[in-house]
């Protein structure tokens, strides 16, 4: 990826055999659904998450994701501070409140104007 022109910034914590990351795009006709990518932001540890920013707006993020059908399991509450839509990928059940997958699509909120994130996260509960 660096061959490419991506600058990439890991973190890793041999301890706890988890890590972080971001990988800064620096060609501005990257896009993500047709919004332009700024960043991509990872994490591991006993789970993990994936995230584009982009240069849209949530309602507009969630357009995407109803319109693949993958809209099945909205999520009724928040899982962090600024999640603006959770859908789950399978269904919620009474042991599983985050399904049986323990896994999401999530579209969060940034402190940039215009730019919000969309991607993925795999439970560790």
């Amino acid at each position: 990826m660096k061959q490419l022109g991506f600058d990439i910034d890991i973190t890793t914590d041999e301890d706890s055999q988890s890590y972080e990351g971001e990988v800064l795009i620096n060609n501005k006709s990257i896009t993500v659904f047709d919004f332009n990518l700024q960043k991509i932001s990872f994490y591991q540890d006993s789970g993990a998450v994936f995230y584009a920013f982009v240069q849209a707006s949530p309602s507009s993020l969630k357009k995407i994701i109803e319109n693949h059908g993958l809209d099945k399991f909205l999520f009724a509450g928040k899982i962090e501070e600024n999640d603006v839509f959770t859908f789950l990928t399978s269904k919620p059940e009474l042991g599983n409140p985050y399904g049986i997958e323990n896994q999401a699509i999530i579209i969060k909120t940034t402190n940039q104007d215009g730019v919000s994130m969309i991607g993925c996260s795999k439970f560790d509960y």
